[in-house]
């Protein structure tokens, strides 16, 4: 079963991690500074960041937001378009 974006932001970082790639759906990847951010969308019906930095590879946080959330999507615009994305 999803979990909801609330219930999401209750569990530790690992588990967020395992949730992330398990359930999650990858749409894109943008630059900040010198980490890679790569875009999901989750089943549960939001979206998470996963940063990563680049020189030992490893996922330094995860942000999430709801997909309501349209003016955080404005950094990926010019990657993705929101018709695209499957119903949540």
């Amino acid at each position: 079963m999803p979990i909801s974006h609330f219930n999401f932001r209750d569990l530790s970082f690992e588990q967020q991690l395992v949730l992330v790639w398990a359930e999650g759906t990858y749409l894109t990847q943008r630059w900040e500074e010198t980490d890679a951010v790569a875009l999901y969308l989750m089943e549960g019906g939001f979206f998470c960041e996963l940063y990563l930095e680049q020189i030992h590879y490893s996922v330094q946080r995860v942000r999430h937001f709801p997909t309501s959330d349209s003016a955080r999507l404005a950094e990926y615009a010019r990657y993705i378009r929101l018709d695209d994305l499957p119903d949540t």
